[in-house]
């Protein structure tokens, strides 16, 4: 985080990032079947969305793989430019760095489009590669996706720089306020930022706070955020899937910068959430042993009621928000379907309530001031029937509110 904001400037209100790491690692039996394919990889990225206010978005993506020797076969084909010659778009962008006030600045923009160019003539020269030959290499890739990848030990790494609605960097420019010269001698620092990381085995790799700023036990607007992956932890996913405790992926979401409620928000994904919010999405990270197959992922969201003084209703306003926007008017909603919502007693949060909706049938339930919704309950707790295990999921609910009062 301290990075970027050293890189671009301080975060505007409206930012938040998106992650997927491994929660922990895994035993030497557990990598040891993890690692018997030398060709699976471990994904991870990080994405910023919203950095400034033109809505500057960095994805950073590190696919982690078992053996550091097949590294030089696995980044080729991404390297390889199988519709066009890069180099005339690569000297486009050499031809946009500007002399700048920074000559750090301009030095650091040369360097990558001399990389660049390093990079076509090492793909050009061999389709035997080693891997120490292309360690460090960073090539820009155009294939229908325009990202900058890069090799570094045992890993792979993509960098893609877009603002508004995915408007991708190009050389020409976009009539965004940066410069390319700027962008690209960021790109530049963040790749250098990332070896650094990487080779520094006392990093500490842990999950960024969902909170931008400000301290934990200080509340937001009237509300404490909460972490989304410490109310959905790893018991309240066993309950769910069944699994052990075994190493997961763990997928968050941050609240927006400033924890603002944001009517008539639709915004990003076009979805209209209006209140802020996280989400944790835990996801096995190793396949079960009985069924060949990965456990169904569990998500779980957390909408904060700031500065008001929260009632069922709002539970009920959140569910028609979710799931009954009109086609015709971008502000107003459709009613409830009564047959569609069934209210489960029994629980020790304020309220609960099941929808089938459309796409999948979603758990609401409030502790005020935080709504929670958990996504698609059917893929575990659905009986042969089709009809939801109230008694799991009341289980599952009563977790996950001694979590949230911890």
């Amino acid at each position: 985080m301290q990075d970027i904001e050293r890189l671009f400037g301080p975060i505007e209100e409206g930012a938040f990032h998106d992650q997927l790491v491994l929660e922990q690692a895994f035993s030497n039996d557990q990598a040891e079947t993890v690692n018997s394919n030398d060709y699976l990889a471990q994904p991870t990225f990080c994405r910023y969305r919203g950095i400034d206010s033109e809505r500057l978005s960095i994805e950073i993506s590190i696919d982690q793989f078992a053996n550091p020797e097949h590294i030089a076969e696995l980044w080729l084909p991404r390297s390889i430019y199988r519709s066009h010659d890069p180099r005339p778009e690569i000297n486009e962008y050499a031809g946009s760095i500007e002399s700048a006030k920074d000559e750090t600045q301009e030095s650091d923009a040369m360097k990558l489009i001399d990389e660049l160019h390093r990079s076509v003539a090492l793909v050009e020269s061999s389709n035997e590669l080693r891997s120490e030959e292309i360690d460090g290499s960073i090539a820009f890739v155009d294939l229908g996706d325009k990202g900058f990848h890069a090799a570094h030990r045992n890993t792979i790494i993509e960098v893609r720089v877009w603002w508004g609605e995915e408007t991708l960097m190009n050389p020409a420019g976009n009539g965004y306020s940066r410069s390319n010269t700027e962008m690209l001698a960021a790109i530049w620092q963040i790749f250098q930022i990332l070896f650094e990381n990487i080779d520094n085995p006392e990093l500490d790799q842990s999950v960024l706070p969902t909170q931008f700023h400000g301290k934990w036990n200080e509340p937001v607007h009237g509300v404490h955020v909460l972490e989304p992956c410490r109310i959905l932890d790893g018991n309240v996913a066993s309950l769910a899937v069944g699994t052990g405790p075994d190493p997961q992926r763990i997928r968050v979401r941050s609240v927006r910068h400033n924890l603002r409620n944001d009517p008539g928000g639709r915004f990003w994904n076009k979805t209209p959430a209006h209140l802020n919010f996280n989400r944790c999405t835990r996801h096995a990270a190793m396949i079960d042993p009985i069924t060949f197959s990965y456990p169904p992922p569990v998500t779980a969201e957390i909408y904060y009621l700031t500065d008001v003084a929260a009632s069922e209703d709002d539970l009920l306003d959140q569910i028609q928000r979710h799931h009954y926007w009109s086609p015709v008017k971008e502000d107003e909603y459709l009613d409830i379907k009564e047959d569609r919502l069934t209210n489960i007693t029994s629980t020790n949060a304020d309220a609960l309530y099941l929808h089938a909706g459309v796409n999948g049938t979603d758990a609401y339930f409030m502790v005020a001031p935080y709504i929670v919704r958990i996504e698609g309950v059917e893929d575990y707790l659905g009986n042969e029937d089709g009809a939801i295990n109230d008694q799991m999921l009341v289980d599952i609910v009563n977790a996950m509110v001694e979590n949230i009062k911890e």
